[in-house]
């Protein structure tokens, strides 16, 4: 099985006509009879029913089209990536942000590097904050934007950026949001929503049930959007880092007696091995005004 012998199949599975499908892969109609045949035999199963002018795709047919096309996709992709770099100089880079941080004041730090790296594509990965490390050490993620700075290992490097509170998420037109602070006594027959990939999970449910005052959980979900969302439309109230609030109808108070935190940092592999790119990025990232710690 080859990569022509897939595009003959697509075309085939496109037009379900010999007489088009070779004249759209640019090979004779028996050539393109002979190709399909291999590969059926190759996959050990018919892909086309052949009965006169009724042309179609068999089961099998059917589940691998899907398949052959993402191959394909891969392959452009490969060439363009390629001609991306020898040709045109760009570089890509795939960067890491743990899910339960928002794009304040990430984003404007990356608006910062595409001023700088002309020649870069940013490609943004959403990940859990428990994979950063091995992602990067793999090579899946050039550096990665993540909630911890314990990393052990000598290969790593992390450069602190910024620490953000945990706060109580409310709808602007929530009475909390009047309040300067919320004593948890008043949060008992509040709604709750459960954001179930919260790293402090454990820790913000121990603390409620320490006050006894654990509110009543109506919603769980791992979308942030759709739990920012149920706070904005006043569904209920949940916790949140200060810094990733992504609607403007919500609004954030401390808790007292609540000091949770996280530190957020930039993690690559360590030494001056690592591509330029990221060494600039690193030296950026030392430089940038992040948010002043406040605890």
């Amino acid at each position: 099985m080859d990569l022509k012998q897939i595009r003959y199949f697509l075309n085939l599975a496109d037009t379900l006509n010999f007489t088009r499908a070779a004249q759209l892969s640019r090979v004779s109609q028996p050539a393109l009879t002979k190709a399909i045949r291999r590969l059926e035999e190759d996959l050990g199963g018919q892909l086309i029913y052949r009965d006169g002018k009724d042309t179609r795709l068999t089961e099998l047919g059917r589940t691998l089209r899907g398949e052959f096309e993402m191959i394909i996709a891969s392959e452009m992709r490969a060439r363009e990536l390629a001609v991306n770099v020898t040709q045109l100089g760009m570089t890509q880079v795939t960067i890491g942000i743990a899910n339960t941080m928002g794009p304040k004041p990430i984003w404007p730090f990356l608006e910062t590097l595409f001023q700088t790296f002309i020649d870069v594509e940013l490609i943004i990965q959403s990940i859990h904050p428990m994979l950063a490390e091995e992602m990067v050490l793999s090579g899946a993620l050039d550096a990665c934007f993540y909630n911890s700075i314990n990393s052990a290992n000598p290969k790593l490097q992390t450069i602190p950026l910024y620490r953000e509170r945990l706060r109580l998420a409310v709808a602007k037109d929530h009475p909390f949001a009047q309040l300067d602070v919320i004593t948890v006594d008043g949060l008992g027959g509040e709604r709750y929503i459960d954001r179930v990939k919260c790293e402090y999970r454990d820790a913000v449910i121990e603390y409620f049930m320490d006050q006894d005052a654990l509110p009543r959980t109506r919603l769980q979900s791992d979308r942030e959007d759709w739990i920012q969302s149920a706070v904005a439309r006043n569904f209920g109230i949940t916790i949140l880092p200060e810094h990733s609030a992504i609607m403007d109808d919500i609004v954030l108070k401390p808790i007292s007696g609540l000091t949770l935190s996280r530190e957020v940092g930039l993690l690559t592999v360590f030494g001056s091995s690592t591509a330029p790119v990221i060494r600039k990025l690193r030296e950026a990232a030392k430089v940038y005004p992040w948010p002043a710690s406040k605890l």
